[in-house]
Formats: structure tokens, sequence, C-alpha cells
């Protein structure tokens, strides 16, 4: 959704740390490697394993405007709550992938309820469709 701003390494190391969210709590479920499948074609890789590391990727990152920071977090975000849940393992990545962005504690209330918002609206459609609302 947010990936088509990112110049080429940008886009390789999203795809590096995508993977590791995905890895964090040892689960790979099919919505995330639906998603991802979706990651690789808006970022045009061909592969999920980048060829850079994860302190290589974060430093790229790092160095970032911030909206692509922002935009990133969204995106990795969207990984941890495929299965519509982040557990411990996910949710103490996400929190290094903040403190290694340098994301405003502000940002991150703002994610958490638009999010939040978003779900609410998701399951009262689930709802709707079902007939139950």
């Amino acid at each position: 959704m947010f990936l088509d701003n990112l110049s080429k390494d940008e886009k390789e190391a999203f795809i590096c740390i995508a993977h590791k969210v995905i890895l964090s709590n040892e689960i790979i479920d099919d919505d995330q490697s639906k998603i991802m499948k979706q990651m690789l074609f808006e970022t045009d890789l061909s592969r999920e394993n980048s060829a850079l590391t994860e302190k290589e990727s974060f430093k790229i990152l790092k160095s970032s405007k911030n909206i692509i920071k922002r935009s990133v977090y969204i995106e990795f975000l969207s990984l941890a709550i495929a299965d519509n849940n982040i557990d411990e393992l996910e949710r103490k990545y996400l929190d290094v992938i903040v403190r290694e962005l340098g994301l405003p504690e502000d940002f991150i209330k703002s994610v958490t309820d638009w999010y939040n918002e978003y779900m609410g609206i998701v399951r009262r459609g689930i709802l709707i469709t079902q007939g139950k609302a």
C-alpha cells in the first residue's frame, strides 16, 4: 500500500525486515505469506530473502525520510497482525523496529488508534455480510 515511494535500496531493506517480522514468532501463517507475496510484487523484487543483513537494512531505513520510516512501519504492522493477533514476540520485534527507526511515541499511538478503528470497521463488515449486524 505504501511501498511505491521506496528506493531500490529501501525496498531491499524493507523486504529483509519484513521477513524478520514474519519469523519473529516462529509461525508463518497463510495470511502472512500472501501479504509477503503482495509486498514482493509491489517492490518489484523476486525473492523473499534480501541480500542485506538486518543491521544493514536498519541502517538504510534509519537514514530514510520520515514518510518512508512511517510507511514501512505501517506495512510491518500489517504483517504482524495478518492473523488478527500480535503476539508477544511480534510485539517485541515491532518495538525493536520503532527503536531502530527512531519513530516517535505519538506516531505509534496514532497508528495503533488507526488500526483499532480500522479493525472495528472490518469486524462490523464481517458481521454485516453474515447478517448478524
